[in-house]
C-alpha cells in the first residue's frame, strides 16, 4: 500500500511500503532538490528514510456500499456525536453530525418494512435534534424544513410541532406558528415551555393587529386629497364609493364611470367594501393603471 502521511511535504510521493519496516533512499530530485532546506539540509542532499508501520486502517466503506445494519450503526454513531457536541454547546458541529447521519438513509429504497420502522426510530430524532440546532443558529428556513419532514412522519410529535413553531414565530410567521404551538400544547398540555411559548406568539399577535388597526383603522374615513373635505364614507355601509379626482374637476354621472373594488379587512372585522368610480374621461391612464391593478390584469 501507499504511506499517508501528514502535512506538505513534496517528497512523500516518493514513498512505498510494501513491509512493516523499510529503508528508502530519496534523490535530489524527489526531495528537495537544488534549493535545500536550509539550515538542515544542504542543496542536492540524498535522503535517507527509516520507516516504520506502527498502525493502519482499512479505508472506509462509501455510504452505498454499505448494508443496512452498517447504515444504521452509522447513523446512530453520528446521533450520538451529535448529541455529544450540543451537550458541549457545539450546535454547528451538532448540525453537521446529525446531517451527517441523515446521509445514511439516502440510499434505502430496497429496505424490508421492519429495517424502515428502525430507520425512522432514527431518522426522527435526527431531524429533531438537528431542527433545534438550526433554531439556536438562526438557521430558521432549515429548521421549517426539517421539523416539517418530521411531521410528516410522525403527526403526533409534540416537539416537531413546538420547535416548527418556534422557527416559524423568528421568521415572522405569527398565524402559522401559534396553530403549530396549540398542536403542541394539545399534544403535551402539562409542558410549561410551549405553554409559555404559545402566549409569547399570541401577544406578538395582538401586538402586530394593534398596529394594523392603528395604521389602516381610518381607512374608512378618507379625505379628498384636493378639497381636504371628508368623503362621502357611511362607516357602517357595506359598499361605499371613492372619487379618484385628478387635476380638472367637473360635474359627471359617477353611475356611468367604470368601477372597481377591493374588500379590505382590518383586525378581526368583517371585511368591507370599497368601490372606487374611475374618471377616465380625464385621466384614461391612470384609470387604466387602477383597474388593472385591482383586478390583477393587464
Amino acid at each position: 500500500g501507499s504511506l499517508c502521511c501528514s502535512g506538505e511535504s513534496k517528497s512523500m510521493h516518493a514513498f512505498s511500503l510494501p513491509l512493516s519496516v523499510v529503508s528508502q533512499t530519496i534523490q535530489p530530485d524527489y526531495g528537495y532538490g537544488a534549493s535545500g532546506s536550509p539550515p538542515v539540509i544542504p542543496p542536492n542532499s540524498v535522503l535517507k528514510f527509516d520507516v516504520e508501520l506502527l498502525d493502519s486502517h482499512p479505508k472506509p466503506k462509501d455510504k452505498w456500499e454499505m448494508n443496512v445494519g452498517e447504515k444504521l450503526e452509522g447513523a446512530n454513531a453520528e446521533k450520538e456525536r451529535g448529541n455529544e457536541a450540543f451537550k458541549k454547546g457545539g450546535y454547528a458541529e451538532a448540525a453537521a453530525a446529525y446531517r451527517e447521519g441523515l446521509d445514511f438513509f439516502s440510499f434505502s429504497e430496497n429496505w424490508t418494512d421492519e429495517e424502515r420502522e428502525q430507520q425512522k426510530r432514527l431518522e426522527l430524532p435526527l431531524r429533531l435534534n438537528l431542527a433545534t440546532c438550526c433554531n439556536r443558529l438562526g438557521e430558521f428556513s432549515e429548521a421549517i424544513e426539517q421539523t416539517t419532514k418530521a411531521l410528516e412522519m410522525d403527526p403526533e410529535s409534540s416537539k416537531g410541532w413546538y420547535r416548527r413553531g418556534v422557527a416559524r414565530m423568528a421568521v415572522g410567521q405569527l398565524d402559522e406558528a401559534r396553530h403549530d404551538f396549540v398542536q403542541a400544547a394539545k399534544l403535551d398540555p402539562k409542558n410549561v415551555e410551549i405553554r409559555r411559548e404559545l402566549e409569547k406568539c399570541k401577544k406578538k399577535i395582538e401586538e402586530v393587529r394593534a398596529k394594523e388597526k392603528s395604521a389602516f383603522g381610518n381607512i374608512f374615513k378618507k379625505v379628498d386629497l384636493y378639497t381636504g373635505k371628508s368623503a362621502l364614507l357611511s362607516p357602517c355601509a357595506s359598499s361605499s364609493v371613492v372619487s379618484v379626482r385628478a387635476e380638472k374637476q367637473g360635474v359627471r354621472n359617477v353611475s356611468k364611470c367604470p368601477k372597481v373594488y377591493m374588500d379590505i379587512k382590518v383586525g378581526d372585522n368583517a371585511p368591507k367594501r370599497v368601490v372606487f368610480a374611475l374618471y377616465n374621461d380625464t385621466v384614461p391612464k391612470t384609470a387604466e393603471n387602477f383597474r388593472a391593478l385591482c383586478t390583477g390584469t393587464g
